[in-house]
């Protein structure tokens, strides 16, 4: 299809809008649908997706991507040809288009900018009173027999600054590395947690704080540990897309969950909360754990995809795959 069949009213300029719009929907619709069918947001499926979306948009109705009534224009959108207008773009081979991309999306993706402000700073604090696992879902090792992993998870929060801290507080306390920041990264965290607890229960952990973004997450992660016989205490903060979501049951007001959850609202006032809660001092004997997640507590998920996106997107630009 021929780009003014395509959008045959528009000037050049308009067209060349259009063009980018389009591109940015076919790229998170993709994202979207991979979240969905794997329950994950798989980088090497996304850029996969991708590909076909660009360059073989016939073979969208194989992915089994089902239509979202809140993107009424989802499949449309990513079936829309536009980008095979003969002579404009070079078409790429399938495997060194989803390596650039998987490149895009980890390598070449500033995630310090995403992280929110104050942060690093709180999570500095917190490893000054105990040891500190973070404890994050996303794309690490992949799926057996769906999608290799990318690591993503990982690479984000070493390349954030996390790595520098765990090496900076190593030398001014001389802990180890491994003591003062572990990663506890998979495709479904939730199922790591009793793994996670019970280790802490067989070291003798007097106490253990919860830091989650995502209330019904935090609810499940009480649970698991009164089965196990561990006491936490549970940190709801709330900020980003999550900090409104309330879990189906138990049914409780607003109000109820924001005390019983030791709500705060933004990750700055971490240390004050802790303060009022006990947490304060360090005890140097690593008998204070916490447990914090990393998209949504840490990081800005949101600014995060839109930097990815525009990582992808000059990544393409540079190969003239656009």
């Amino acid at each position: 299809m021929k780009e003014r069949e395509n959008f045959p009213h528009l000037d050049n300029e308009d067209r060349e809008q259009k063009r980018s719009d389009l591109l940015r929907e076919k790229f998170n619709a993709c994202r979207g649908a991979v979240s969905e069918r794997l329950g994950v947001t798989n980088v090497y499926k996304i850029a996969e997706y991708f590909y076909y979306s660009l360059y073989q948009p016939g073979e969208i109705d194989n992915l089994d991507i089902n239509p979202d009534p809140n993107f009424p224009n989802k499949i449309t959108n990513l079936k829309n040809p536009f980008f095979l207008e003969e002579g404009k773009i070079a078409i790429p081979e399938k495997e060194e288009f989803i390596r650039e991309v998987r490149k895009a999306m980890t390598r070449r993706t500033d995630f310090e900018s995403c992280l929110y402000e104050g942060a690093i700073e709180e999570l500095s604090h917190l490893a000054r009173l105990g040891n500190v696992i973070i404890w994050t879902k996303g794309d690490h090792a992949g799926i057996p027999e769906l999608a290799p992993g990318s690591r993503e998870q990982l690479i984000k929060a070493s390349s954030a600054g996390i790595g520098r801290l765990r090496g900076q507080l190593s030398k001014e306390t001389r802990r180890p590395r491994k003591e003062i920041i572990t990663f506890a990264v998979s495709e479904d965290k939730l199922s790591d947690l009793p793994k996670i607890l019970d280790s802490l229960k067989e070291k003798g952990v007097n106490k253990v704080i919860i830091l989650e973004d995502t209330l019904k997450n935090l609810v499940t992660a009480v649970e698991i540990a009164n089965q196990i016989g561990l006491s936490v205490v549970p940190v709801w903060v709330r900020q980003g897309r999550e900090k409104n979501k309330l879990p189906q049951q138990p049914i409780k007001e607003m109000d109820e969950w924001v005390t019983e959850y030791n709500s705060i609202d933004r990750i700055q006032d971490l240390s004050s909360k802790l303060t009022s809660l006990g947490i304060n001092e360090p005890t140097g004997k690593g008998d204070v754990n916490f447990i914090v997640d990393y998209d949504g507590v840490i990081s800005n998920d949101k600014i995060k995809r839109e930097i990815q996106e525009e990582a992808v997107i000059n990544i393409l630009k540079e190969k003239g795959w656009i």
